[in-house]
């Protein structure tokens, strides 16, 4: 017996000390849970709302353009081009995957913007932008299809413009500068995109394709 009056002072102790291994353990292992489960949750939600939307790689163009290209043994040329200013200064505009249909004289590119920085007219999600492709030679080119969608901070259009043919024989990546007599005869005509928004104001041009531009043949086709 202690001086409190326990019989067995030396098994209560044994015992609470037990008891508080346990209690710590199964507090550590609730704090480990909750922290794995937040970091799943965080990682997840952070995939979900920053990830891009299809339309950055997906094709839209038309049935016929699709028919003209997915039809067996078809030897239509599908090529990616890549230009120089592909977004704005502060990168709240962002231009991804210019496709060129030569055969079907149509080219499109996905629009990638800011919801936040730039809405529509009546300050809704969307249709904030109005879209024009012209050349240096003065033509304009019909915007004949637009595809929108929101992810995330984001809004994504891909937008579709007829009767574009860009002269990729002329393109440097097929010339010989190099060549012995060389002379530079070529057209460098110059394709732009220009963006406004609601209120008619230049926000955005890019030289979308000209002599200097890189490109690249596309072999899988994602309509």
């Amino acid at each position: 017996m202690d001086y409190r009056g326990d019989l067995f002072p030396e098994e209560q102790n044994e015992y609470s000390t037990k008891a508080g291994r346990i209690i710590k353990r199964i507090f550590k292992t609730l704090i480990y849970g909750l922290s794995i489960s937040l970091l799943v949750f965080l990682t997840f939600y952070a995939f979900i709302y920053n990830r891009d939307s299809e339309l950055v790689t997906r094709m839209i163009f038309n049935e016929s353009v699709e028919e003209m290209y997915t039809a067996r043994d078809s030897d239509a040329e599908m090529y990616r081009i890549f230009p120089a200013t592909f977004m704005s200064d502060q990168g709240e505009i962002q231009l991804y995957n210019l496709y060129y249909a030569k055969d079907a004289s149509m080219s499109e590119i996905c629009v990638k913007y800011n919801k936040n920085k730039f809405t529509g007219a009546d300050g809704s999600v969307g249709n904030a932008f109005s879209y024009t492709l012209t050349d240096s030679d003065g033509n304009s080119y019909d915007l004949i299809s637009c595809a929108s969608d929101i992810q995330g901070r984001y809004c994504y259009e891909r937008i579709c413009f007829d009767g574009t043919e860009f002269d990729l024989e002329s393109n440097d990546l097929n010339v010989d500068h190099r060549a012995e007599g060389f002379v530079d005869k070529r057209e460098d005509k110059k394709f732009t995109l220009s963006v406004y928004n609601t209120d008619g104001e230049l926000v955005f041009s890019s030289v979308i394709y000209s002599n200097s531009t890189s490109y690249s043949t596309v072999d899988d086709l994602t309509f």
